[in-house]
């Protein structure tokens, strides 16, 4: 499975949580943690293979610096998934309502944004604004493409 078809799957898998119970979603985020940490040996004997790969092929070094996994930074990934249970569930909240004018209504809920060089992901996207330079130049919805 490559990249593009792993986050076509994440996508659609992100559709069908979102429907789910934060009660559901929340006993999920713990049972990731609890399987970082059951395996955590295992994830740093796969990192360190790739992190030989990668010295292997002439990654920069800054760049393998930052992948290196350790027993600290796997409990550190656990832990800061359990935090997320401590936080309230976005899913479907509205932050505020606002009328503007009669039959004019302002809701402001939840955004996630994200950044790719990967064009082949844009099409998960619900809309794609692109920005070069520090300037907007582009704003396409999935209907558009």
């Amino acid at each position: 499975m490559n990249v593009s078809e792993i986050a076509k799957s994440a996508n659609a898998s992100a559709l069908v949580l979102a429907h789910l119970s934060t009660d559901l979603k929340n006993q999920a985020l713990g049972m990731m943690a609890d399987a970082l940490e059951e395996h955590c040996d295992a994830i740093l004997s796969a990192n360190k293979k790739d992190l030989e790969f990668a010295e292997s092929e002439g990654v920069a070094k800054a760049l393998i610096a930052r992948l290196a996994l350790n027993d600290e930074k796997v409990r550190g990934m656990a832990k800061g998934i359990r935090s997320v249970v401590a936080l309230e569930d976005p899913v479907g909240k509205v932050k505020s309502v606002m009328e503007m004018d009669q039959d004019m209504v302002v809701e402001q809920g939840m955004t996630i944004i994200a950044a790719t060089h990967d064009s082949s992901l844009l099409s998960m996207a619900d809309e794609v604004k692109e920005i070069r330079d520090g300037a907007l130049y582009e704003v396409q919805s999935t209907d558009q493409r």
